[in-house]
């Protein structure tokens, strides 16, 4: 079971901020609050990388794949986060970093090519 999260920084916040918040503090809490991650990429925007047509900005700062064990993983780790007390902990953290309102999840399949 895999999801995807789309990631923006708040404003006021540098991308080396952002990284460094993420790295130190959001990804150990992650990993602590859900047991059911078995993997957590991060895929961050690099200067000059993004390629999108002219007048449009780059929508994330980062974009980040998180396998976890099972779909039951993915149903308890949605029942933790609408628990306002189990989830106080990451939630708090998440809000020092990310705009909210304009990250988003996609839950996915994965295929696979390779040469």
């Amino acid at each position: 079971m895999k999801f995807l999260n789309f990631l923006v920084r708040k404003s006021g916040i540098t991308p080396a901020e952002f990284r460094e918040h993420y790295e130190t503090s959001h990804v150990p809490l992650a990993f602590k609050t859900f047991p059911q991650i078995t993997e957590h990429h991060r895929y961050y925007a690099t200067e000059g990388g993004a390629m999108f047509p002219p007048g449009v900005d780059q929508p994330w700062d980062a974009i980040v794949a998180i396998t976890l064990t099972d779909r039951q993983g993915l149903d308890d780790m949605f029942a933790l986060l609408s628990d306002p007390e189990r989830s106080k902990e990451i939630l708090e953290d998440g809000d020092k970093f990310l705009d909210g309102p304009k990250c988003g999840m996609l839950i996915v399949e994965d295929e696979i090519t390779r040469r």
